[in-house]
């Protein structure tokens, strides 16, 4: 085993003011960033500019050096997966409904709408469709609620030969998702979610940083300054996994 430089990824999903209580455990956080880079993520790729998880939204990332791009996952009714947040498609598109009960055909008729809530000329792409338009660029492609899909999204990046690129979510325990995916689990890059309420934070992640083939990138999500997943960064300090490069995002909600 050989002791992995840890590389920090920070996102924060609200804007808000950090208090340096000495007595919170906001210190560990600042500790563990301190000289280590710090990645750039685009929440839904660039928004301000293009629809939110739109393939214009992501080369426009790309342009910009962004780092990573954060989109999400649905599967239309004939099991395709599309780039959407929503479960249905009345906010971000001219269309309404749920994306389970359409089909990609219908789906593809629809415009997507701007960050204004303004029809664009701009369509809803597939996952395959994003991932052909970063393939060979220096970005990488969070897929958020993959953990739902992993099985189908893994088999579009091997199709586009992308794997290298991205990172898939994983919601379950080190157990749970070893049993459920051990076929794929040895050639992807997955990111384990530490929720505020995940019991035992420290252990759930040493439990993924102890097996074969641990991840690269880890998420704690936290409430408040104070959260006990904070003090899991604690346990990650001097930890020895066999990679080459270490991810770890915090989200403060």
């Amino acid at each position: 085993m050989k002791t992995t430089e840890i590389v920090f990824l920070l996102v924060f999903c609200a804007l808000f003011s950090c208090r340096k209580d000495k007595s919170s455990n906001y210190e560990i956080l600042e500790s563990n960033i301190s000289n280590r880079q710090v990645f750039v993520t685009a929440h839904r790729g660039d928004w301000r500019n293009y629809p939110e998880n739109s393939i214009e939204g992501l080369k426009s990332c790309i342009d910009m050096g962004i780092d990573i791009m954060e989109t999400d996952l649905k599967m239309t009714k004939d099991s395709i997966l599309i780039l959407k947040h929503d479960e249905t498609l009345n906010r971000t598109t001219n269309g309404s409904g749920y994306v389970k009960d359409i089909t990609l055909d219908s789906i593809k008729k629809l415009n997507l709408k701007n960050g204004y809530g303004h029809k664009t000329p701009y369509k809803i792409p597939t996952l395959k469709d994003a991932l052909l338009a970063a393939k060979g660029e220096n970005i990488r492609i969070d897929l958020d609620k993959s953990y739902l899909y992993i099985q189908n999204a893994y088999k579009v990046a091997k199709e586009t030969e992308t794997l290298g690129q991205v990172i898939f979510r994983v919601d379950d325990s080190w157990n749970v998702f070893n049993r459920k995916h051990a076929n794929i689990i040895p050639y992807i890059n997955y990111m384990p979610l530490v929720w505020w309420n995940t019991e035992n934070p420290s252990k759930f992640i040493q439990d993924y940083l102890k097996a074969e083939y641990p991840p690269k990138t880890i998420e704690i999500i936290y409430k408040t300054e104070e959260s006990k997943q904070l003090l899991a960064l604690k346990s990650l300090k001097n930890y020895k996994v066999d990679v080459d490069e270490y991810y770890l995002s915090t989200l403060m909600c």
